[in-house]
């Protein structure tokens, strides 16, 4: 599970503060809606999941017209 804060749509770019299992240290990461190539990532420690869920979330949220300001992810 993560949880996606501060999601932001600017221009050609969304991007995303991301806490998985919900807690600190958090991660953030800026992709770049046109080309679907990550431009800004940082990676809290030990999280090998997260990020490429992060990603996918990101990338599925960008089709959006109203973007959630918060948004839980599972998986399983």
């Amino acid at each position: 599970m993560l949880i996606l804060k501060n999601i932001k749509k600017i221009n050609s770019c969304i991007s995303a503060d991301y806490y998985p299992e919900g807690a600190e240290p958090h991660g953030s990461m800026k992709i770049n809606i046109d080309t679907l190539e990550i431009e800004e990532h940082i990676r809290p420690p030990k999280s090998f999941m997260a990020p490429a869920h992060a990603e996918r979330e990101l990338i599925r949220l960008s089709k959006l017209d109203n973007l959630p300001k918060e948004k839980i992810v599972l998986w399983f």
